[in-house]
């Protein structure tokens, strides 16, 4: 009996914090938490994930595309439609090329306010949209999996 209530309560845990995927690091001596990139949304040539990492002043939205071929970087804000048909618009800060796991990716960065943590934190993801840097064209990507990723880490972070 003892062990069926301490497996249970082991899986209970699992799901209470195992959303969180965040960890803490002292980075240049500033305390940040990172959360792990969840996959959102993807096609044939490309894979985009979503994650959130916060510092003393700063929380960001990081969206991180890995790519089929040579990497391009993000190059226009991001607009983010969430369940109830509403969008958010995020101005892009940053976005940088790298190499990871066998892949050209892009990360690109974008600070969230309060106004933005409060909206994000109660709507699931529909569709984002935003274009690389070297294209006119915008590219429209539909969410098919962890609708609720950035309210699960700004639960989580904040």
């Amino acid at each position: 009996m003892k062990s069926i209530l301490l497996i249970l309560l082991t899986f209970c845990s699992n799901l209470v914090f195992g959303q969180c995927n965040c960890e803490t690091n002292i980075i240049s001596g500033i305390k940040t938490k990172q959360c792990i990139p969840s996959l959102v949304a993807y096609d044939n040539t490309y894979q985009v994930g979503a994650s959130i990492n916060s510092t003393k002043e700063d929380i960001l939205l990081i969206l991180t595309v890995r790519f089929k071929g040579s990497a391009k970087t993000i190059g226009s804000d991001l607009l983010i439609f969430v369940n109830d048909e509403k969008t958010l618009s995020l101005e892009l800060l940053d976005s940088q090329k790298d190499y990871v796991g066998g892949s050209e990716i892009c990360h690109a960065k974008f600070k969230l306010n309060e106004s933005n943590i409060d909206f994000l934190k109660n709507r699931k993801l529909s569709f984002l949209r935003f274009h690389f840097s070297n294209e006119d064209i915008y590219r429209t990507f539909e969410v098919k999996r962890n609708e609720d990723v950035l309210k699960n880490h700004l639960n989580c972070i904040i």
